[in-house]
Protein backbone atom coordinates (compact mmCIF):
# COMPACT_ATOMS: atom_id res chain seq x y z
CA UNK A 1 0.00 0.00 0.00
CA UNK A 2 1.52 3.34 -0.77
CA UNK A 3 1.81 5.43 2.53
CA UNK A 4 1.01 8.84 0.81
CA UNK A 5 2.08 11.79 3.03
CA UNK A 6 3.58 11.39 6.35
CA UNK A 7 1.02 12.02 8.67
CA UNK A 8 2.50 14.48 11.58
CA UNK A 9 1.09 12.07 14.16
CA UNK A 10 1.50 8.37 13.07
CA UNK A 11 -0.56 7.48 16.67
CA UNK A 12 -3.78 9.29 15.77
CA UNK A 13 -4.03 7.80 12.20
CA UNK A 14 -3.40 3.93 14.08
CA UNK A 15 -5.93 4.23 16.59
CA UNK A 16 -8.73 5.88 14.18
CA UNK A 17 -11.50 4.43 13.15
CA UNK A 18 -10.33 4.52 9.52
CA UNK A 19 -7.70 2.34 10.68
CA UNK A 20 -10.02 -0.29 11.89
CA UNK A 21 -12.35 -0.24 8.89
CA UNK A 22 -8.78 -0.85 6.59
CA UNK A 23 -8.06 -3.66 9.03
CA UNK A 24 -11.76 -5.70 8.57
CA UNK A 25 -11.34 -4.94 4.97
CA UNK A 26 -8.58 -6.70 4.52
CA UNK A 27 -9.45 -9.31 6.52
CA UNK A 28 -12.06 -10.15 3.68
CA UNK A 29 -10.03 -10.04 0.85
CA UNK A 30 -6.76 -11.84 2.65
CA UNK A 31 -5.79 -14.74 4.28
CA UNK A 32 -2.91 -13.14 5.84
CA UNK A 33 -1.99 -9.54 6.57
CA UNK A 34 1.62 -8.22 7.90
CA UNK A 35 2.60 -4.82 8.94
CA UNK A 36 6.04 -4.48 9.61
CA UNK A 37 5.73 -1.37 12.75
CA UNK A 38 8.55 0.12 14.53
CA UNK A 39 10.13 -1.08 17.84
CA UNK A 40 8.00 -1.29 20.70
CA UNK A 41 9.40 0.41 23.21
CA UNK A 42 10.30 3.61 22.44
CA UNK A 43 7.14 4.28 20.26
CA UNK A 44 3.50 3.75 21.08
CA UNK A 45 2.67 3.08 17.22
CA UNK A 46 3.18 -0.56 17.45
CA UNK A 47 1.45 -0.78 20.88
CA UNK A 48 -1.53 0.65 19.40
CA UNK A 49 -1.74 -1.24 16.28
CA UNK A 50 -0.83 -4.34 18.36
CA UNK A 51 -3.88 -4.15 19.69
CA UNK A 52 -5.73 -3.85 16.53
CA UNK A 53 -4.65 -7.22 15.14
CA UNK A 54 -4.92 -10.43 15.61
CA UNK A 55 -1.40 -11.52 16.81
CA UNK A 56 1.82 -10.11 17.18
CA UNK A 57 5.26 -11.91 15.97
CA UNK A 58 8.25 -10.11 17.79
CA UNK A 59 11.29 -9.78 16.36
CA UNK A 60 14.39 -10.10 18.68
CA UNK A 61 18.22 -9.11 17.72
CA UNK A 62 20.04 -11.29 19.93
CA UNK A 63 23.02 -9.53 21.33
CA UNK A 64 21.55 -6.02 20.87
CA UNK A 65 18.30 -5.85 23.05
CA UNK A 66 18.38 -6.76 26.73
CA UNK A 67 16.24 -9.78 27.83
CA UNK A 68 14.97 -7.52 30.09
CA UNK A 69 13.52 -5.31 27.53
CA UNK A 70 11.81 -8.36 25.87
CA UNK A 71 10.36 -9.29 28.74
CA UNK A 72 8.73 -5.29 29.30
CA UNK A 73 7.86 -5.87 25.55
CA UNK A 74 6.08 -9.15 26.07
CA UNK A 75 4.34 -7.43 29.29
CA UNK A 76 3.17 -4.20 27.47
CA UNK A 77 1.44 -6.38 24.55
CA UNK A 78 -0.44 -8.75 27.04
CA UNK A 79 -1.46 -5.97 28.46
CA UNK A 80 -3.16 -4.23 25.99
CA UNK A 81 -4.59 -7.33 24.89
CA UNK A 82 -2.40 -8.71 22.09
CA UNK A 83 -2.20 -12.07 21.37
CA UNK A 84 1.40 -12.93 20.92
CA UNK A 85 2.14 -15.87 18.46
CA UNK A 86 5.74 -16.10 18.26
CA UNK A 87 9.09 -14.56 18.43
CA UNK A 88 11.90 -14.47 15.51
CA UNK A 89 15.65 -14.67 16.74
CA UNK A 90 17.34 -12.89 14.63
CA UNK A 91 20.98 -12.47 14.85
CA UNK A 92 22.86 -15.58 16.54
CA UNK A 93 25.44 -17.71 16.07
CA UNK A 94 24.57 -20.79 15.43
CA UNK A 95 28.27 -21.98 16.98
CA UNK A 96 27.71 -20.27 19.89
CA UNK A 97 24.86 -22.44 20.38
CA UNK A 98 24.62 -25.42 23.11
CA UNK A 99 23.03 -28.30 21.80
CA UNK A 100 20.63 -29.59 23.91
CA UNK A 101 16.74 -30.84 23.96
CA UNK A 102 14.17 -29.59 21.88
CA UNK A 103 13.45 -28.54 18.46
CA UNK A 104 15.08 -25.80 16.56
CA UNK A 105 15.35 -24.89 12.75
CA UNK A 106 17.93 -22.56 10.74
CA UNK A 107 18.55 -21.35 7.41
CA UNK A 108 21.38 -19.78 5.69
CA UNK A 109 25.15 -19.56 6.58
CA UNK A 110 27.25 -17.72 8.97
CA UNK A 111 30.09 -15.71 7.50
CA UNK A 112 33.86 -15.87 8.62
CA UNK A 113 35.30 -13.42 10.25
CA UNK A 114 34.13 -10.55 13.00
CA UNK A 115 30.08 -9.56 12.46
CA UNK A 116 28.73 -5.93 12.43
Amino acid sequence: IPSGRISPNPLTLLSSRKMVDLIKKFKTEYDVILFDSPPLLPIADSLTLASRVDGVIIVYQAGRIPRIALRRIKNQLENNGAKILGIVLNNIRMSEMEPGPGYYYYYGEEKKGKGR
